[in-house]
């Protein structure tokens, strides 16, 4: 004679909503984590590890030391991309290899500025301080007409 288990539900419908209800809930509590971007998974590090001047600096010697160069650039919310210097920064990203990183603030980040000076010298001796002002030059008159 066979014993017949006895069902907690009365359905295997709800066996099956169950599970899942069980499967998505643990996914929610270890599996899920948030991905960031490149820039984001970057900006997250900066802020730990940068705090004055001089880590901003030390940052951008290590990065240039493993062939980076990438800078931070800070816009406002109402940033246009088409005109300059964002079509600068463009024109770097594209041509030239430079990694730029874009910061939506009105208030600014520690270590930003000697991140970038430093990086800046770097672009600088790679390709000529000359050279980078031209473009920058050039770009401009492109775009406003020439300085009075």
């Amino acid at each position: 004679m066979r014993i017949k288990p006895k069902l907690l539900f009365l359905r295997k419908e709800l066996y099956v909503a169950t599970a899942l209800v069980l499967v998505i809930a643990l996914v929610g509590l270890y599996g899920a984590r948030p991905t960031y971007t490149k820039e984001e998974s970057f900006l997250r590090e900066f802020k730990k590890r940068v705090s004055s001047c001089a880590s901003g600096k030390s940052l951008a010697q290590n990065e240039i030391a493993h062939g980076d160069i990438r800078m931070i650039i800070e816009v406002g919310f109402d940033s246009d991309s088409t005109s300059m210097p964002q079509i600068f920064y463009a024109m770097l990203e594209k041509e030239y290899g430079v990694k730029i990183v874009r910061v939506v603030t009105c208030t600014g980040m520690t270590g930003v500025e000697c991140y970038n000076d430093h990086m800046r010298l770097a672009l600088e001796k790679k390709f000529g301080k000359e050279h980078l002002a031209q473009l920058y030059e050039s770009m401009h008159i492109a775009q406003y007409g020439p300085r009075k």
